[in-house]
């Protein structure tokens, strides 16, 4: 709603005000880092440790022929999807440790036909949930679909699509999760709301050189991941909880790539240099009961651990939770001294990942914390004996801290040895100052993991993907010992080869690349107190680039080891140091490992020397690392909240996202645009360059936004566009399937059952004419059986008093109006606070335009002979009939309609058509303020009478004629006259207050 300032004394659509010759006129009309690696061409990633995960299954295709134990051939036609290929075994074989699925065409008699391959898992291996990775090169060609997945033996849906791309666009990837089961009358999962999916396009040719594609499959959703990146994540499984087996394949044609013509290369060649499938580990998964809405104990959560024996519980007071019914209260410990108290969750992590905590955060109304009592946000990194190698505190609430929630953030690059990142939050006690803090909805998220070139890079598989030189295997072992090993059981031993001669020893990789790769290179050292390192000895880590003929043309090293390095604790050796091939001199250091002209393959090396008179001693080598380095990447916008993903979320009054870039950038570089109006002057940051996390302050309440993020950096600019609603469920919610019964009777708050009940709606049945008309009883009626509207399960967020109800009784369930013909109306009852309102509908549509009509019954209620008056009409563009929108009723002018209710009200929705309908939802519309305008001294001073549960934008323009309003301020309103002082400038300036 828009509201202009009047002057009294003119009733034009405009006034002057002269202050000392200065004139303002006043307008009279009643919110998995995203970056892009160098473009290393390494062949694969075919790392076997990966930390937090144990390896369950795998194929590096090394042999000559296709390890039938794990695979079996498709043959046959497809005849989904309107493809044209036929699946040959003949088309199907292992060449150079690749596997490769060809595609060809063939003309015989006029005809043409085309053949392919395709390759499942099904019956020989399959898995409920972990980290499924394939590292592949996909053709190129108009008509070509290859695609990484999964399915099941169960039913159909599921199915988790990993890479899927068509040759015409190689640089997209499609992710998908698509679940069931699907309602009755639906098909395909993507016709009713079933699917969730993206394309990412990020200027990468998929077709060009070899990329890994992941998913992290978790009980709370999928992750995808394109070269270690996250990408894309779908967090609703519906169905998909079954194992799952692996597929690969190439379609050719089809309705997504259409036919292949004269410009598509046969044949084609969809090559995989290896399958990787991870078990999770303990901890791996996201934080468990970030809600802390089970198992309070004493001074204790489910899934939970604190420290210093604090005061923590459980708030007493429901309504303090920000979502769900509890949050964390906690409080110091009164012993005089200062003294912290925390609550804190680890998950598994390894070194040069990012992480972010979070968490929403207040002082606890009532009870604010008293002088240097303050609540700190903790991100803490440590190893596997549980020390802490790094802590990023933030300082989150103070005695000047509000009532309201926030959401904090603090992220940090996990150091060297990392296996455990944790989130704390804490409350810190000066004496024995009074006052408390509430905690909710704390997250753990990585958002970036770098692949590791390297395979076995830990040494839990002893000796695979190892080359040994100098004395073959006879001065090396691999040890298994989880207390020594820097992560993980085992780790790598090395020693001098005793032959009274110097010499070198050491294991290597090759990894084919070329000139352009760039590359961070490190690993871990130890030698043991009682076997240390003798004076003569040395010892480094080496990357090395060659060309075809091994020649060294760029060589790189770690710090030189020698009988000085302390025992008994790892060292990181980070390669930074640059030498001279020809000379062996060090020439200076470097952040990369850059490849030269020429370069065919990078080696990466552990060098032991021993000089003549051979000096005693070992050393282990473990967490041996060789990642591509970022280089010019676009920034990351991420851990967006609200995000959009459900309704509901949005109940405080911020909007915080992280932008992440490897290129140092500034606040300018961050434009935020909500629902229309550029809001950036209002965005306050915290973090560094390379790091920043953005809050905006104001976000109106019950009310659905659209935003726009923009980030820049020197590599360009990302964009990022979310929806999200603020709405609150303690607004008046009226279900579509709770309409009007024998003859206009109704019910105020009815509950949700699975039954017949007094105070509910179960199983009543409307009367034709009365309170319905229907076209059509088609469809199922599931809720209200014995009547003419069709009413179903819906897969609509479960909103708190369903969840509530399934506490005591699993059978109830949330329902929504379907089947709806166009014609049909429904009248919905209730007795209404006096007051003016917006009315949101929940709906889905098939696909094309629908659009529901709301009038209101002014008379005959529960008769024939009603009369009505037209509100206004609820339209949208259907996306699918389990797929859900905030639908605002729109007057005929286009804008919001405001409805006037008091008492007992009838509303009737009459549809034209190809929608459901889930529920109503009535917000509180805000009255007009009257606007003050005074000029106080050389300031000029706009007062608003604000009312609480709404959002005041004010913005301003210096000529009408300007293309756009601009933002100066967002007040929250709290039912005070709050002011905005505007300096004079010396030109007129007009002022508009846009109230939500």
């Amino acid at each position: 709603m828009v509201f202009f300032l009047k002057n009294a004394a003119n009733d034009g659509v405009g006034s002057l005000l002269e202050q000392n010759g200065f004139m303002k006129k006043f307008s009279l009309t009643a919110c998995f880092i995203a970056c892009f690696f160098a473009a290393s061409i390494c062949r694969a990633d075919r790392n076997l440790n990966h930390l937090g995960y144990t390896l369950s299954w795998h194929d590096e295709f090394d042999g000559t022929n296709l390890n039938s134990s794990k695979w079996n051939v498709s043959v046959g036609y497809n005849n989904a999807n309107s493809e044209l290929e036929y699946y040959s075994a003949t088309n199907v074989y292992v060449n150079n440790g690749l596997l490769v699925l060809e595609s060809d065409k063939a003309v015989q008699g006029g005809q043409t036909s085309y053949t392919s391959g395709k390759v499942t898992s099904s019956g020989k291996f399959d898995q409920l949930y972990g980290w499924f990775e394939w590292n592949g090169r996909i053709p190129a060609g108009r008509g070509l679909w290859p695609a990484y997945w999964m399915l099941n033996n169960v039913s159909w849906p599921p199915e988790i699509d990993v890479m899927e791309t068509i040759g015409t666009l190689t640089y997209c990837n499609t992710m998908s999760l698509h679940w069931g089961p699907l309602p009755a009358g639906c098909t395909y999962p993507w016709d009713c709301g079933h699917t969730e999916n993206t394309q990412y396009c990020g200027g990468t040719d998929f077709s060009a050189a070899f990329h890994a594609f992941a998913v992290d499959w978790e009980p709370t959703g999928c992750t995808y991941y394109i070269d270690g990146v996250a990408r894309y994540s779908a967090g609703y499984l519906g169905n998909c909880t079954n194992n799952m087996y692996l597929i690969m394949n190439t379609a050719v044609g089809g309705s997504w790539p259409g036919s292949p013509d004269g410009t598509t290369p046969f044949p084609a060649y969809n090559q995989i240099d290896y399958v990787h499938v991870f078990k999770p580990l303990a901890g791996r998964y996201p934080l468990l009961n970030s809600g802390f809405e089970s198992g309070e104990g004493a001074h204790d959560f489910n899934d939970w651990n604190t420290y210093d024996n604090g005061n923590i519980q459980a708030d007493p007071v429901t309504a303090n939770a920000r979502s769900g019914n509890r949050a964390v209260q906690i409080w110091g410990r009164n012993n005089g001294q200062d003294n912290a108290t925390g609550i804190y969750q680890d998950l598994s992590a390894s070194g040069g990942e990012t992480w972010q905590a979070s968490v929403w955060a207040r002082n606890r109304p009532g009870d604010l914390p008293q002088g240097g009592n303050v609540g700190n946000l903790k991100l803490e990194f440590s190893d596997t004996s549980g020390n802490v190698l790094a802590r990023t505190q933030r300082t989150v609430l103070s005695q000047a801290s509000g009532t309201n929630y926030g959401r904090f953030l603090v992220s940090a690059v996990a150091p060297f040895a990392t296996q455990r990142a944790r989130i704390v939050m804490e409350y810190f006690q000066t004496s024995n100052g009074a006052g408390s803090v509430n905690f909710d909805d704390a997250r753990l998220d990585l958002l970036l993991k770098t692949p590791n070139v390297l395979s076995n890079g830990g040494f839990e598989f002893g000796a695979s993907g190892w080359t040994p030189y100098g004395a073959s295997w006879t001065n090396f072992s691999f040890n298994t010992d989880a207390s020594v090993a820097l992560n993980g059981t085992n780790y790598f031993k090395v020693y001098g080869q005793f032959n009274n001669a110097q010499n070198f020893s050491g294991v290597f990789q090759d990894r084919a690349c070329s000139a352009g790769s760039s590359f961070t290179g490190e690993g871990g050292a130890f030698t043991l107190s009682s076997d240390a390192i003798a004076a003569g000895n040395t010892a480094w880590i080496e990357v090395t680039f060659r060309d075809a003929a091994t020649n060294i043309l760029a060589l790189y090293r770690s710090a030189v080891l020698d009988s000085t390095m302390a025992s008994g604790t790892w060292l990181d050796l980070p390669i930074t140091n640059q030498y001279d091939p020809g000379t062996y001199a060090k020439t200076g250091t470097v952040t990369n490992l850059s490849a030269p002209a020429g370069t065919v393959f990078v080696r990466y090396q552990v060098v032991f020397f021993q000089p003549a008179n051979n000096p005693g001693g070992s050393l282990y080598f473990d967490q041996l690392a060789l990642t591509p380095a970022v280089t010019q990447t676009l920034p990351l916008i991420s851990a967006i909240s609200p995000d959009g993903s459900m309704p509901f979320m949005g109940t405080a009054n911020t909007f915080d996202f992280t932008v992440g870039s490897a290129l140092a950038m500034n606040t300018n570089g961050v434009r935020v645009t909500l629902d229309g109006w550029d809001v950036s002057s209002k965005l306050s940051f915290s973090g560094a360059s390379n790091l920043f996390n953005v809050s905006l302050v104001g976000i109106a309440p019950n009310t659905a936004h659209s935003v726009a993020i923009t980030a820049t950096n020197s590599a360009g600019t990302t964009t990022t566009n979310v929806t999200f609603d603020t709405f609150s469920q303690s607004n008046l919610v009226v279900e579509a399937e709770d309409f009007d019964y024998s003859g206009g009777k109704f019910l105020d708050n009815p509950a949700p059952s699975s039954a017949a009940a007094t105070n509910g709606y179960f199983g009543r049945v409307g009367f034709n004419y009365f309170d319905e008309y229907y076209i059509t009883y088609a469809g199922v009626h599931s809720y209200r059986a014995g009547d003419n509207i069709a009413t179903e399960a819906t897969s609509d967020f479960l909103r708190q008093k369903y969840y509530a109800a399934q506490m005591t009784n699993s059978a109830v369930a949330d329902y929504d109006v379907g089947w709806w013909s166009a014609g049909a109306w429904l009248n919905y009852t209730r007795t209404v606070p006096a007051g003016n309102y917006y009315v949101y509908a929940r709906l889905a549509g098939g696909g094309g335009n629908y659009s529901v009509r709301l009038d209101q019954v002014t008379a005959g209620r529960g008769t024939t002979s009603q009369t009505t008056r037209l509100l206004g009409h609820c339209s949208a563009a259907g996306r699918g009939w389990q797929n859900w929108d905030w639908v605002p009723l729109l007057a005929t002018n286009g804008q919001p309609a405001v409805v006037p209710l008091g008492g007992v009200s009838t509303l009737r929705m009459t549809t034209a058509g190809n929608v459901n309908a889930n529920f109503y939802l009535l917000t509180p519309a805000p009255t007009a303020p009257v606007l003050q305008a005074a000029q106080v001294g050389a300031n000029f001073k706009l007062s608003i009478p604000t009312q609480a549960g709404f959002s005041y934008l004010e913005l301003f323009k210096n000529d009408l004629a300007d293309a756009n309003w601009k933002v100066m301020n967002i007040l929250v309103g709290d039912g005070t006259t709050q002011t905005i002082i505007d300096p004079i400038g010396g030109t007129r300036r007009f002022y508009m207050v846009l109230v939500q």
